[in-house]
């Protein structure tokens, strides 16, 4: 839990597409007065130095309205404090909103430390089914991975994780279909994160089909996962 001042004041710094894309997303929900955006802040992990503190941070574009309370589009963000100043620093995942479709929502995956840092795993879920403001005839909705590195607040690395698709059709019929992406992680002696290696790829119809990767590989001089492709 966020204390309400502290929070007022992280909602002070949010990005122009971010504060004025929540009223027009939740004016698609509805043009009734209860019906008016409402950003919150929520804390999923924080990590401490001598030198500074930092959190993971979800920022929450919802309703007023007590029907839309399980409704929301969440993005990511990591506040940095320092001795001397504050940075926030936002990962637009996917980006702003555009129809306002796809929500997504964050929740804390796992922590995986590497050499002078560590590795933050935060898993986004997201789907146009939930969405009061569509009539969806195709719904879809996914679950990703993203490895967020500290100190340096940096996205190290963004995995597919899983893919689904339903749909509707008077006339073609209903489909539906659903890919899952497993993936395995390897520590080195040390017990510092060493490589992620993919369980395997899929495919969905024309709208899934991530690329096929041997393992990503954590370069600690670079502090980077380096991609290595299956062989032919």
């Amino acid at each position: 839990m966020i204390a309400a001042d502290a929070e007022q004041a992280l909602l002070a710094h949010l990005p122009e597409n971010l504060l004025h894309g929540c009223p027009q997303m939740i004016r698609h929900w509805g043009e009734i007065p209860e019906n008016q955006p409402r950003w919150s802040v929520s804390v999923l992990h924080i990590e401490q130095t001598d030198r500074e503190t930092q959190a993971v941070l979800a920022f929450r574009c919802g309703s007023t309205y007590a029907e839309y309370t399980n409704d929301y589009d969440e993005r990511l963000a990591v506040l940095t404090i320092g001795p001397a100043d504050a940075r926030l620093r936002f990962f637009l995942l996917p980006g702003p909103c555009q129809e306002c479709g796809e929500l997504y929502r964050f929740e804390l995956a796992g922590l995986f430390r590497v050499a002078q840092g560590v590795l933050i795993g935060v898993q986004s879920t997201w789907t146009n089914a939930n969405n009061p403001g569509l009539g969806v005839i195709e719904a879809l909705g996914g679950t990703e991975l993203h490895f967020l590195l500290l100190p340096e607040a940096t996205l190290a690395l963004s995995l597919d994780m899983e893919f689904w698709y339903s749909s509707h059709d008077d006339e073609a019929g209903d489909a539906e279909g659903k890919c899952e992406v497993p993936h395995r992680t390897v520590r080195d002696p040390d017990g510092h994160l060493a490589e992620i290696v993919p369980g395997g790829t899929c495919a969905v119809a024309h709208v899934f089909a991530p690329k096929a990767i041997r393992a990503y590989r954590w370069n600690p001089t670079r502090r980077m996962f380096e991609a290595s492709e299956p062989e032919p």
